[in-house]
């Protein structure tokens, strides 16, 4: 056997090891998979909740963790960095309970409290609640202002560069009329020496 054939079977060797391998980690993550999906599913079935009669109850509710991190984020107090649009909810916000309050001031002060409620509770949790309009407008500011000043630095420094190629080229270019001036002086001297030119 010579050494080609040699790499191409011990090529082959190590591909159906690797095959193996993966096959028996696939085996082991579905085995692992059923097993969590069986803990998960007995987890998730209501406990029963017997009285001293011995009688099933049914008007007892586990609230788990599983509800609370199904909360709706439509309702919840407008967090990120998308101003436009953080700004945007604040004052639908703002209107919806403005018309509220047109019509039902008892309604519209429970929906503040309800936000005012939200937005404690997310605090309490380290969430930033970004609902005060005049601090997301000078963010907006501040996002423009920082977008114009990195601008016309990227403009500057696209000015100075290409100042930079156009002084490199015109000292290229003067070198290189020099160096041909040079040349035809020394021409010319050599063409003295030899008595080929006279002056």
């Amino acid at each position: 056997m010579d050494r080609a054939e040699k790499k191409r079977l011990k090529r082959k060797l190590s591909k159906a090891k690797l095959r193996q391998r993966l096959k028996t980690e696939k085996k082991k993550t579905k085995e692992s998979s059923s097993v969590s999906d069986l803990s998960v599913k007995s987890e998730t079935v209501p406990k029963h909740v017997f009285n001293k009669g011995d009688k099933m109850v049914f008007s007892k509710f586990d609230f788990g963790e599983s509800t609370a991190k199904k909360r709706n984020k439509s309702t919840e107090v407008p967090t990120g960095k998308n101003y436009k649009v953080l700004l945007k909810q604040v004052k639908t916000k703002k209107e919806k309970i403005s018309v509220v309050e047109e019509q039902d001031r008892e309604q519209a002060r429970d929906m503040t409290t309800k936000e005012s409620w939200k937005s404690a509770l997310l605090k309490a949790e380290g969430v930033k609640a970004k609902d005060n309009p005049e601090l997301l407008k000078k963010a907006m500011k501040r996002r423009e202002q920082k977008k114009k000043s990195s601008q016309r630095k990227w403009d500057e420094r696209n000015r100075t560069r290409a100042k930079q190629v156009k002084d490199r080229q015109d000292k290229r270019a003067k070198n290189i009329a020099k160096k041909k001036e040079g040349r035809a002086d020394k021409k010319i001297q050599r063409a003295k020496k030899r008595g080929r030119v006279s002056v």
